[in-house]
């Protein structure tokens, strides 16, 4: 088998449907798609099982309890068989030609493929589009950096294709207890480990990943406890990257941005004008971007500050 498609499922009835067409309107055919349904409350699962029943290189795994994203896409790499695993979010979509097109660049055997994102959602003037780091070969310091400091190449789920030992080894080293249950920046994490341990890498600058900004995802509640639990979950994981002691060049880089996207948070539920301003210099700091400068000079003139 030479992909493996990981699908963490919880509570996504209205999109899953999408997402699994987009899986099988593959025109390479030799992989299999691992559904990992996190004790979902909605239809997921059943809809999940009727794709089933029709696809056999479908595999459904289910939790006993909720455990989170970042433990349903190490159980769906546990039983993967495929040489290269996708991480793709059910309310997200592949192209096509996506695994035709990565499989021309796996010949090289690299650890980590990079491919495009689109996203559907229109840009507002002071976010970045999405682009890919024309990155190839061995993995040394000066192309890590490329990597981590490209404009508009982001750390999260979308456009990353791991070969399966690789990442498998990042969810070994990580040892994240089933306690722990993360869901907001998780990915980051999983991608600063396997960054620090691939030795090769390669590239795709097509689109191949479209992804669907959702007002009911966890990155856009506006519910306070719920981005309070955010907020400490990134306190967690930044935390985590922080205390590495080796390669902390990558893990430096993924935990300020971890802790640039906190400020960012707290400004959602902070009802003081200037504790709002503090945050937002604070993040500002952080990044060193003009487009944040640009975000923060508009949101002041419109009171959103």
């Amino acid at each position: 088998m030479k992909f493996s498609i990981i699908i963490p499922l919880y509570n996504v009835e209205r999109f899953i449907d999408r997402c699994l067409i987009s899986c099988k309107n593959q025109t390479y055919k030799n992989y299999e798609i691992i559904i990992i349904d996190d004790k979902s409350t909605d239809n997921s699962k059943y809809i999940a099982d009727l794709w089933k029943r029709d696809n056999e290189n479908i595999k459904i795994i289910s939790h006993k309890n909720n455990l989170g994203t970042f433990h349903a896409r190490e159980s769906g790499v546990k039983i993967s068989i495929g040489e290269y695993i996708i991480f793709l979010d059910p309310d997200d979509t592949l192209s096509p030609e996506t695994l035709e097109k990565i499989n021309t660049i796996t010949t090289k055997k690299p650890d980590i493929i990079l491919f495009g994102t689109d996203q559907h959602q229109k840009l507002k003037i002071y976010q970045r589009k999405p682009k890919v780091p024309k990155v190839h070969g061995y993995l040394n310091e000066s192309k890590i950096k490329k990597i981590l400091y490209y404009p508009g190449f982001n750390y999260g789920t979308s456009g990353k294709c791991y070969r399966k030992e690789c990442v498998h080894n990042a969810f070994t080293n990580l040892h994240i207890e089933k306690t722990e249950r993360l869901v907001y920046g998780e990915d980051s994490l999983l991608f600063s480990e396997v960054l620090s341990i691939a030795k090769s890498i390669d590239y795709c600058s097509e689109n191949l990943y479209t992804y669907f900004k959702s007002p009911d995802s966890i990155t856009e509640t506006t519910d306070k406890e719920k981005i309070i639990y955010n907020i400490q979950q990134l306190s967690f994981i930044s935390n985590i990257l922080l205390q590495k002691k080796e390669k902390t060049y990558i893990h430096s880089r993924v935990a300020k941005k971890l802790i640039s996207d906190r400020f960012i948070l707290k400004n959602k539920i902070e009802p003081l004008l200037k504790n709002r301003i503090i945050n937002h210099i604070n993040q500002l700091k952080l990044t060193g971007n003009i487009r944040s400068a640009i975000k923060f000079i508009i949101h002041l003139g419109i009171g959103k500050i």
